[in-house]
């Protein structure tokens, strides 16, 4: 069903940049990189696709795997792409992270596709704002908020502190904001953190990680993942087959190549 899922993921996403007047720069898999001309835009731009998200089509097999909770219900969903779900007041279909950040980033047209490409802290920001979000949220940083009129949220959606956050690569720690649109707030709620995040992401820039394993997970750690990736590629003896394994886990966790 997944295939079809994000057939309509991709389709409805599409739809609102084209109605909203957005840019789409990429997309890496099931992720986007959207530009907006002013918050307001990227505001109306992310509370339309949850909407739409919510409203739209989508396998029933999706949200039974988000409601299995142990891996005997997980193989008991049938996995049928014809049979579609019903929308719940909160949850429909695929749930999608949205993260905003404003700022000038650079910008370097593409002779090959075609299109402009961004680069530097705004979008390596963004990246990050959009890891530390769950599933159906959207997260802003307090400097996107800044660029909003009041009026901008009126009668739009409900915001709520999440706290600060550090995250990789970004200098000094974020002020995070969740975005809700009106329809769905009182159904989606979400946990309140204050944490240090280090979650790098598809569209963040491609910045050095060697040093991640010595300060997050420290030697004992370092040394059994080494063990362990050691062991799993060794066993793996086509490089064709090596490279299928590392797309997946990086895909996994949203770790550029």
């Amino acid at each position: 069903s997944m295939g079809d899922a994000l057939d309509t993921h991709h389709a409805v996403i599409r739809e609102c940049i084209h109605d909203h007047g957005a840019y789409e720069v990429k997309t890496a898999g099931d992720a986007f990189m959207i530009a907006a001309g002013t918050e307001r835009q990227a505001l109306r731009l992310a509370m339309d696709i949850q909407l739409r998200l919510h409203r739209a089509t989508f396998p029933e097999a999706i949200d039974a795997i988000y409601a299995a909770e142990n891996e005997d219900e997980l193989d008991a969903v049938i996995d049928d792409p014809d049979v579609n779900g019903e929308p719940t007041a909160a949850w429909n279909g695929l749930r999608v992270r949205i993260g905003m950040h404003s700022g000038e980033p650079s910008i370097v047209f593409d002779d090959i596709t075609k299109g402009y490409d961004y680069y530097g802290s705004t979008t390596n920001t963004a990246a990050r704002v959009e890891g530390v979000a769950k599933g159906g949220q959207v997260l802003a940083s307090q400097h996107f908020m800044q660029g909003l009129a009041l009026e901008d949220t009126a009668g739009c959606c409900t915001t709520v502190d999440m706290g600060v956050f550090e995250l990789k690569g970004v200098p000094e720690p974020v002020s995070v904001v969740a975005v809700t649109p009106n329809a769905l707030s009182d159904a989606r709620t979400f946990t309140r953190e204050k944490t240090i995040v280090d979650a790098p992401e598809a569209f963040a820039d491609a910045d050095d990680f060697s040093d991640r394993a010595e300060s997050d997970f420290g030697d004992e750690s370092e040394e059994s993942h080494k063990a362990f990736f050691s062991a799993m590629f060794t066993a793996i003896r086509r490089p064709a087959d090596k490279d299928r394994v590392l797309d997946v886990l990086l895909a996994a966790w949203h770790v550029p190549r």
